[in-house]
C-alpha cells in the first residue's frame, strides 16, 4: 500500500472515530458499551482526555483551573452517565478523571455517587499519576478525610459524608494510618460536641491503630484532663432526694 492510500486510509479511519465520539457526546448508552478499550472511538476519547489534562495543568492553581474542571466535568458527564447506565463493563479513565475532579471541585455528592459506581465495577485510579497500589477506596477515603478536616477547621459540618466514611474506613483493608487519622478527627468532633468519654475513645484508638504515625498525645492528655474534671464535678453534684424515701412513718 502507497503513502498515499495508507493516509487515506487512516483519515477515513480517523473520521469514522470522531462520528463514533459525537453519537458517545450525544448519550447513546447502547453505542457508549461498544466503545471498549480498542475501538477507535475509545481510544479518540482518552488522546482528547488527556490533552484535557495537560491543558488544564498548564492553568496556576486557584479559580481558573477550578472553572476548568467544572466544565470538563459538564463535557464528560454525560458520556460516563451513559456508561454507567450500559451493560458493558471495561476500566474507564473517563469515569476516575470525573471522580477527581468532582473531589477537586468540593462535590462530594457526585463524587460519591461516582465513587461507589467505580468500586462497585472495579475500576482502578489512573496510573500515572496514581501509584498501582493506589485503589479507588483508598482515593475516596483520602479525599473525604481532606474535605472534612477542612470542613471541620472551618466550623462547618461533615456530615453526612465523614460518618458515612468512617464506617466504611474501618471495614475496608485501608492502611492503619488512614484509620488512625479518623479516629483523630472523630476523636475532635465529639470533644467538640462536649462528647468527652466518646472523644477520648476515639483518640486512644487513633494512637494505638496509628502507632504513633498519628500525633494524639497532646489530646489524650486534654481529654483526659476533662474527663478527670468531668467525673469530680459529678462527684461534687449535690445527689437529688429518693423520690420514695425521706417521709416519716405515721402510726396507725
Amino acid at each position: 500500500m502507497s503513502i498515499g492510500m495508507r493516509h487515506q486510509k487512516r483519515v477515513r479511519a480517523e473520521e469514522a472515530a470522531r462520528r463514533q465520539l459525537e453519537i458517545l457526546r450525544r448519550q447513546d448508552a447502547a453505542a457508549l458499551a461498544d466503545a471498549a478499550k480498542g475501538n477507535a472511538a475509545f481510544e479518540l476519547l482518552t488522546v482528547e482526555l488527556e490533552n484535557a489534562r495537560k491543558a488544564l495543568h498548564e492553568l496556576p492553581q486557584g479559580e481558573a483551573r477550578r472553572e476548568r474542571k467544572k466544565r470538563l466535568l459538564a463535557q464528560y458527564l454525560p458520556m460516563v452517565e451513559a456508561f454507567l447506565a450500559g451493560p458493558e463493563n471495561y476500566q474507564n479513565p473517563v469515569l476516575m478523571w470525573c471522580l477527581i475532579w468532582s473531589c477537586d471541585i468540593g462535590d462530594l455528592a457526585g463524587a460519591q455517587r461516582l465513587a461507589d459506581a467505580a468500586i462497585e465495577r472495579n475500576q482502578a485510579m489512573p496510573h500515572p499519576p496514581f501509584g498501582k497500589d493506589y485503589t479507588v477506596k483508598l482515593f475516596w477515603a483520602d479525599s473525604v478525610l481532606t474535605w472534612a478536616t477542612l470542613e471541620f477547621a472551618a466550623g462547618r459540618s461533615v456530615n453526612p459524608y465523614f460518618p458515612d466514611m468512617f464506617g466504611r474506613v474501618m471495614e475496608w483493608p485501608v492502611h492503619d494510618v488512614i484509620k488512625a487519622k479518623y479516629y483523630k478527627l472523630a476523636a475532635l468532633i465529639a470533644e467538640k460536641n462536649e462528647a468527652i468519654d466518646e472523644a477520648l475513645a476515639y483518640a486512644v484508638a487513633a494512637r494505638d491503630v496509628g502507632a504513633g504515625a498519628v500525633k494524639v498525645k497532646t489530646l489524650i492528655a486534654r481529654l483526659e484532663k476533662a474527663a478527670a474534671a468531668k467525673a469530680e464535678a459529678g462527684r461534687r453534684a449535690p445527689k437529688e432526694p429518693d423520690a420514695g424515701g425521706g417521709g416519716t412513718e405515721t402510726e396507725e
